[in-house]
């Protein structure tokens, strides 16, 4: 279990978080899970390349959540890697809010 906050994490610890067993606190006074806004893009498969010769492949690229507060963004791994903060809004504790206020970040499928 890893203790991070989300005004000091890096790009590749946030790549890395995984919502099972690490922990982001938002210590910035007066933050809000209502103050962070949240995208979830899904990630797209492998497309191998067609025609004769084949074209180019087109690589998967993952899914990923992106967190904004007070104007910085930090994006979150994948869930369907191991990583992620998507959901999983059935688990409490993982992200920390002052006001402990809850913040569940869902996903693209049904939640």
């Amino acid at each position: 279990m890893t203790a991070y906050t989300f005004e000091t994490i890096t790009a590749a610890q946030a790549a890395a978080f995984n919502v099972l067993t690490d922990t982001l606190t938002f210590t910035t006074p007066g933050a809000t899970a209502t103050a962070v806004t949240v995208v979830i893009k899904a990630g797209t498969p492998f497309i191998p390349g067609t025609g004769f010769p084949p074209g180019p492949d087109t690589p998967a690229t993952p899914d990923t959540q992106t967190l904004t507060f007070n104007g910085v963004s930090k994006v979150f791994g994948s869930l369907t890697a191991g990583t992620g903060i998507a959901g999983f809004g059935n688990l409490t504790g993982s992200i920390i809010f002052p006001d402990a206020s809850m913040l569940y970040v869902g996903s693209t499928a049904v939640n």
